[in-house]
């Protein structure tokens, strides 16, 4: 392990919030096991002033959750100097035990942070507030995925071995790579499933087929982060042979990929939230959090696109 303030701090703040969500998960337990929405005696006023408490502390775990999935970029990021061969968090990564699924269960994490947050802001618009037992229900799902990944995390970066010997980016996200990171969509195929998809999505989102579009979200998911990383990003590093999603997050290049990363997953979130709903309240017009997705996920078309036509505007050619 690589004992630094950084990745005391993390493991700390993440020990802290675990604490938190199982304390929480008590709550939600009891009130799942014992709450009835139409009973008026002193059980369920303390079943439900335990809810109120419950619910603070799940959105206060939660939005940590989004903070430490980013900062967790980072650390990985300041590790890459102890490891031989690592420019960047991509070393690090590969150095990790399966840290490729660590990170996507990270992700999986904060779809289901999200979805949770989005219920419980439906339950409270209510007056009679419907979904009460039915938020709590489903946030022992949510710790459940909180447990493993914590674990995971321990784990992984427990077992990280200081000087070891790493492939970085240069490798894994070529082109001729063998591994699986390195195969599939590159360049204008990745481009061409991120534009369509997107054009499917907003194609659908003007007729008012909101409901059918969490597929489409799905996958607009992976091809964002195949164009970022194979299209995109050699026009913000400015060289045609540098494919990282990593070296975004650096100094280097102003941080970028942080504001990049969290328009994608925010507005993929959210357009998921927004067919998640239409599973317990049919009734709310799912169209305002998918108008929100759909802004997030334009901002980010804009600034992409703003990198490619700089570096035209700059250098009069277009990579190849």
């Amino acid at each position: 392990m690589i004992l630094s303030g950084g990745s005391i701090a993390y493991l700390a703040v993440e020990s802290v919030s675990m604490g938190l969500a199982l304390l929480a998960g008590y709550g939600a337990w009891k009130i799942t096991r014992g709450y009835e929405a139409y009973r008026f005696d002193a059980k369920q006023y303390r079943l439900f002033a335990l809810g109120e408490l419950s619910s603070s502390i799940i959105r206060f775990i939660l939005g940590v959750k989004w903070i430490l999935f980013f900062y967790y970029a980072y650390l990985l990021d300041s590790f890459a100097p102890q490891l031989i061969g690592a420019m960047c968090a991509t070393g690090v990564v590969n150095a990790l035990w399966e840290g490729w699924w660590l990170y996507g269960w990270k992700l999986l994490t904060l779809l289901l942070a999200t979805l949770w947050l989005v219920m419980h802001q439906d339950d409270r618009q209510r007056e009679d507030q419907p979904y009460f037992r039915l938020k709590f229900l489903f946030y022992l799902a949510v710790l459940g995925a909180l447990a493993v990944e914590y674990l995971w995390s321990v784990v992984a970066l427990w077992g990280l071995e200081p000087q070891r010997m790493v492939s970085c980016c240069s490798s894994t996200f070529s082109a001729g790579s063998a591994g699986a990171l390195g195969e599939g969509m590159m360049s204008e195929r990745s481009l061409y499933a991120f534009l369509g998809l997107f054009g499917v999505m907003g194609g659908a989102y003007g007729v008012g087929w909101v409901r059918l579009l969490v597929w489409p979200i799905f996958f607009f998911l992976p091809s964002a982060l195949w164009a970022i990383i194979y299209f995109f990003s050699p026009y913000i590093y400015a060289i045609p042979t540098h494919t990282c999603p990593f070296c975004l997050i650096q100094f280097e290049y102003y941080g970028i990929g942080y504001l990049l990363y969290l328009l994608l997953f925010a507005g993929s979130f959210l357009g998921v939230a927004s067919a998640f709903r239409s599973l317990y309240a049919k009734e709310m017009d799912p169209k305002p959090l998918m108008r929100i997705s759909m802004g997030l996920q334009l901002l980010l078309l804009m600034v992409l696109w703003g990198y490619v036509l700089g570096y035209f505007w700059i250098n009069g050619a277009w990579l190849k």
